[in-house]
């Protein structure tokens, strides 16, 4: 697999480019560079941090150009999605790169189509891009901002430049990659009846409260514990196995309004919510059966997702992850 593997880190973390998707994206015949970007601290979801690291990009993918036949592929988990995401917005459309040149894998990115905390809450969840000067608006410090505002997200600063999510029209070869669940990429919509999963639960005479939050109404308490932590399907590792692209458990699907533009959705097994079961697996097993149902309506994609295939999970096996 000759050719160049591009790695855009999740911010305040570093991704094992040769692993991510199951290892598909690499071998021992591909030279790995990583994208500098400004991924150490609070400061990488600054205006100014989200300027430079997408001139960053553009100047890395200027450097390692790819060919038809062998094109350079660039791989992302979290921010270094909305990295990329930005520079599709902001550089792409004048970029003098050939885009068949490029192959993108995007994983676990807010700023996905159909599912992506960015993209359906714009207001709430907010892109990571600068600002523009005509649609900053934040006056922190007694002046307006501008291209290079240096404030941080999202107290200070007013405005987030020229949108969010990608454009209307995209050359790009991009394969957008969410793990099921995974609170920042497969975001939900509505959480009315996860209202039943507040469950309470006795174990040797002592009454617990069920899942991990105290209430499960409480969408902030929910999306954290599918967005952060060692268990949340949108931990860097979870990205790294289950094989690419197209295996069991991944639902596929190309946008036809942006055919270049390829969407795959993998099962997580066991939900969140049975996962602190998962050392009891028949229990987990059966939790999992269960709530799944009743957590499902509460997210809207543009395809179905299959149900686990409890039967080839023993009891006792462990499971992944």
């Amino acid at each position: 697999m000759p050719g160049t593997l591009l790695v855009i880190d999740p911010a305040g973390n570093k991704i094992d480019g040769k692993k991510m998707l199951g290892g598909a994206l690499w071998d021992d015949t591909t030279k790995v560079v990583r994208v500098p970007t400004n991924n150490a601290s609070l400061s990488s979801f600054s205006g100014k941090a989200a300027y430079a690291d997408i001139v960053s990009l553009n100047e890395t993918l200027l450097a390692n150009p790819g060919t038809p036949s062998v094109p350079t592929k660039i791989v992302t988990h979290s921010r270094g999605g909305s990295i990329a995401a930005t520079w599709f917005r902001v550089l792409g459309p004048g970029s003098a790169i050939d885009p068949a040149t490029l192959k993108w894998y995007i994983c676990g990115c807010p700023d996905m189509k159909f599912t992506g905390a960015v993209y359906l809450w714009p207001d709430r969840d907010k892109p990571t891009y600068p600002g523009d000067g005509t649609k900053c608006g934040g006056t922190s410090g007694g002046e307006p901002h501008d291209a290079n505002c240096p404030f941080l997200y999202p107290s200070q600063h007013g405005g987030w430049g020229v949108g969010s999510g990608i454009p209307a029209t995209m050359p790009w070869d991009v394969t957008w990659i969410a793990n099921q669940y995974d609170g920042w990429a497969d975001c939900p919509v509505d959480f009315e009846d996860v209202d039943e999963l507040d469950e309470r639960i006795t174990f040797l005479g002592v009454t617990l409260q069920y899942p991990w939050f105290d209430n499960t109404t409480d969408l902030a308490k929910i999306l954290s514990r599918l967005r952060s932590g060692d268990t949340s399907p949108h931990n860097s590792e979870k990205y790294y196995y289950k094989g690419p692209l197209d295996g069991a458990g991944t639902v596929t699907y190309t946008d036809p309004a942006q055919p270049t533009q390829k969407y795959r959705w993998r099962v997580t097994y066991p939900m969140p919510y049975a996962y602190a079961q998962r050392m009891i697996r028949f229990w987990a097993r059966a939790k999992d059966m269960k709530y799944r149902p009743i957590w499902e309506p509460g997210w809207d994609r543009p395809v179905t997702m299959p149900l686990p295939d409890y039967t080839s999970v023993p009891s006792w096996i462990p499971l992944e992850g």
